[in-house]
């Protein structure tokens, strides 16, 4: 983990160049969205999902929180903040993403040991629990995947999520036969 964090330094030395695209592109100081695999757009484009932070560019520790919230309005310039979740990291942020054509967004969050996805209507406010974190839902809403967020973080810093999750077989290698 020491080579990681020197090789990242050395790179938050180095001159950023300027973002270029035939679209106009908006920068928003203090809000991420995440990987590239999901789409912060709603079905209809009224809502743009975000992750809103507050802490310094570090990897999130045990207490450190994000707030999920959503831009709407014209060019999306209205933050609504919906709730915070614990479960996250820079590259995926909390998985946060849309349920198919619904309003509901899905994102994970850890809470006394256990990580597990959230489902939350945006117009109504009303929120139920998944029993297993999630990684990706299908385009109808109707299913979803997730992985063991605690082994990704054991094997690949960075990418799963900080939290003790009382896992069996942590140390051991997943092998296929």
């Amino acid at each position: 983990m020491k080579i990681r964090d020197v090789y990242q330094r050395l790179f938050d030395l180095l001159p950023v160049q300027k973002v270029w695209s035939k679209q106009p592109v908006t920068e928003r100081e203090g809000y991420f969205f995440g990987f590239h695999d999901h789409s912060p757009f709603s079905a209809d484009n009224g809502k743009l999902l975000a992750n809103k932070f507050d802490i310094p560019l570090k990897m999130p520790g045990n207490g450190d929180q994000l707030e999920i919230g959503f831009f709407s309005g014209p060019n999306w310039t209205t933050f609504t903040p919906l709730q915070k979740t614990s479960a996250w990291n820079w590259h995926q942020g909390c998985k946060l993403q849309w349920r198919g054509n619904l309003n509901e967004c899905v994102y994970n969050d850890h809470v006394d040991g256990k990580t597990f996805a959230r489902v939350y209507n945006t117009d109504s406010g009303v929120m139920h629990n998944l029993p297993e974190a999630i990684s990706s839902i299908s385009g109808d809403g109707r299913y979803a995947v997730g992985y063991s967020f605690a082994r990704v973080e054991r094997y690949m810093p960075g990418y799963g999520y900080q939290h003790e999750t009382g896992e069996p077989d942590l140390e051991k290698p997943v092998t296929s036969n």
